[in-house]
């Protein structure tokens, strides 16, 4: 029971994440950015920070819950992919929580966003569908060889 309610958590925490960098996405599209649409991305980054985090600490849960134990997973070369992308998706990730803050707390109601970060965004919403696909081959059990 405990298994199904963190894989449960773990899903919605995938669906919040999904929806607050698709929000980013499409609230990056007003070109320049008002001080309105910077809060608003300045909450989806909260919100999608926060459920990255719980995936993070279900996934691990899952992987030492889970009845098939723990060796089918690390055993799997699609998990170690996905586990990469998370690592680079997240430190790039990081350049925009950079410009979030910077613009909030910037003098001019209107913000020039910098071409890198719709870029890296956009990455971000890619990697979380790629990365989702992983999963799936990691419950299957496979693995992607190299």
């Amino acid at each position: 029971m405990l298994f199904t309610t963190v894989k449960f958590l773990h899903l919605v925490a995938l669906l919040l994440l999904f929806c607050a960098s698709l929000a980013k996405n499409l609230l990056l599209t007003a070109r320049p950015l008002e001080s309105v649409g910077i809060a608003r991305c300045r909450t989806a980054d909260r919100m999608s920070g926060v459920a990255a985090g719980f995936i993070v600490v279900s996934g691990a849960g899952l992987i030492y819950l889970s009845p098939k134990g723990m060796d089918f997973y690390t055993a799997n070369s699609s998990l170690w992919i996905k586990i990469a992308i998370l690592i680079l998706a997240s430190a790039l990730i990081v350049r925009t929580k950079l410009f979030f803050r910077s613009a909030a707390h910037a003098p001019a109601k209107a913000v020039d966003v910098p071409s890198a970060i719709p870029s890296i965004l956009k990455f971000d919403l890619a990697s979380l569908v790629v990365m989702t696909y992983l999963g799936v081959l990691v419950a299957y059990g496979i693995g992607i060889r190299i």
